[in-house]
């Protein structure tokens, strides 16, 4: 049967699929590129690409243990399982990537896992209804965007190329700016994060430096968000960027699912004074902060500074954004009001710092963790920003112009 004919036969939702072809056509009719593989040729891929991870699993006893991470094997096969169902949910098109959905895919069924409460042994029947309506797909647009549409009682997540692949790189910028350290008894390596150790990384090797000037650059003139080939990072390296990845790409679909579900769910919680202005994005990324250190607690065993990180981090990504554009428009970083639909970035970290510190959820009180360590990502990227502010004072004076995916 043809990917057309499952689709047909599953009777997915027409407007959902048929707005997802017309934006994915409209990115490739902009960049100029061909479709180069057929439709089942990218579901297969894909398929393949989420199998990697079973692929270099080992299981050891009520574990399974992927290079130096350890999952619940039940939990981590109920994932394995879900990643598919997120695939084959949105039967993708001739223009996704299939190495981007499958890894979006893992992130979603994390979400989707803990959301119907399947990692328990009583799953709730209304909320698995929920997140079977809700279809993730991919675009090749390199803007820094991430969407969600409602059509009827079916929900369409999209997520951009640009944004995914942005955070990768600064993701890689801020943690190859740590300092390893002697390995504590019992771990495979220990990174100073502190302001002292960076600074003498960045004395020794300006690598991290040139990684975040480099991507700003080529995302701001050049309109994509890559400017240097892939180079794997050191080994010591790949841990902690593997963990930052994965939860900046969890929040990211997390707060989208939070739009396209929240009033389906209507959660309870003590807003703070003053959001009624951005209720929906403070709603989303409510629902992101809760869903997020739900499904780092219960699939990946990680503590709630570690899990909402990504959180953080998205935004921290986002406002150096900002503040780059500004200096290029304006010659000087301009004070942040927000806009019709979103709040203020500083606003939001706000926002998800109070949530912390509130300690309402019990996971939170149990590991009794300061929120600082949960801002370290982020924190370290804006100092890093500072450094190549120069940069782009520069780059105005000598007359660059903004990529047109900027407006």
């Amino acid at each position: 049967m043809s990917v057309s004919a499952k689709r047909e036969a599953k009777k997915l939702p027409t407007i959902s699929m048929d707005n997802l072809r017309i934006h994915q056509e409209r990115c490739r009719q902009v960049l100029g590129i061909a479709p180069r593989l057929t439709e089942a040729e990218i579901l297969e891929l894909a398929l393949k690409q989420a199998k990697v991870y079973r692929e270099q699993s080992t299981r050891q006893g009520d574990f399974i243990r992927i290079g130096v991470f350890k999952y619940p094997a039940r939990l981590e096969e109920l994932r394995w399982r879900q990643t598919d169902e997120v695939i084959r949910r949105i039967l993708p098109g001739v223009d996704e990537d299939p190495k981007y959905l499958a890894m979006l895919a893992r992130q979603a069924a994390s979400l989707e896992i803990v959301l119907s409460k399947a990692h328990t042994h009583s799953p709730d029947p209304k909320t698995s209804a929920l997140w079977q309506r809700v279809f993730l797909g991919t675009t090749t647009d390199h803007s820094a965007n991430a969407e969600s549409y409602k059509t009827g009682g079916d929900a369409l997540v999209l997520l951009n190329f640009g944004l995914i692949d942005f955070l990768y790189q600064t993701a890689k910028s801020v943690v190859l700016s740590w300092r390893p350290l002697e390995p504590e008894p019992n771990t495979s390596g220990t990174l100073g994060v502190s302001i002292a150790d960076i600074e003498q990384v960045l004395d020794k090797n300006p690598y991290p430096l040139e990684l975040l000037s480099k991507t700003l650059h080529a995302f701001m003139f050049e309109g994509r968000p890559r400017a240097i080939g892939y180079d794997p990072p050191p080994t010591e390296f790949v841990p902690p960027l593997t963990l930052l990845t994965n939860f900046t790409e969890r929040f990211v679909i997390a707060h989208e699912y939070g739009h396209a579900l929240w009033q389906e769910l209507n959660p309870q919680y003590v807003r703070p004074a003053g959001i009624s202005q951005w209720a929906d994005e403070f709603n989303a990324d409510f629902f992101a902060f809760f869903f997020t250190i739900m499904s780092g607690a219960e699939l990946d065993l990680v503590p709630p500074n570690v899990a909402v990180q990504g959180g953080f981090f998205s935004l921290y990504a986002l406002e150096i954004i900002r503040k780059t554009l500004d200096i290029i428009r304006f010659g000087g970083v301009q004070e942040d009001r927000g806009d019709k639909t979103h709040p203020p970035n500083q606003q939001r970290i706000a926002f998800l710092k109070k949530l912390y510190e509130q300690q309402h959820y019990e996971r939170i009180k149990k590991y009794d963790l300061d929120v600082e360590d949960a801002l370290i990502p982020g924190t370290t990227l804006d100092f890093l920003w500072n450094r190549i502010q120069p940069h782009f004072v520069e780059a105005r004076q000598q007359g660059y112009t903004l990529h047109p995916i900027w407006g």
